[in-house]
């Protein structure tokens, strides 16, 4: 997660157009509500039985799997358009 955080940031930074910056920057919330609503009472909490923490840990997953699909994506098109990209209507 905190690799694809970094990532996410990176391509954030690089964006020039205030939409990419946008996507960016909710794939980076993503990540982050991941780790908050699911993972952190994990680490904190111990009246979870196993199975619930199980189900908490894909719930984080499948929201984080989310981001990792925004990532890809504003990645293709740093790769292919370059910082400069625009949003043509």
């Amino acid at each position: 997660m905190a690799a694809e955080s970094r990532t996410l940031k990176t391509l954030e930074t690089q964006f020039q157009h205030p939409y990419f910056k946008g996507q960016a920057q909710r794939a980076i919330k993503t990540c982050e509500e991941a780790e908050i609503m699911f993972l952190r009472p994990v680490e904190r909490e111990n009246w979870r039985d196993a199975h619930q923490e199980a189900q908490a840990v894909g719930y984080a997953d499948a929201i984080f799997q989310l981001a990792v699909v925004q990532r890809r994506q504003l990645q293709e098109i740093m790769d292919k358009y370059g910082p400069t990209a625009v949003v043509v209507p």
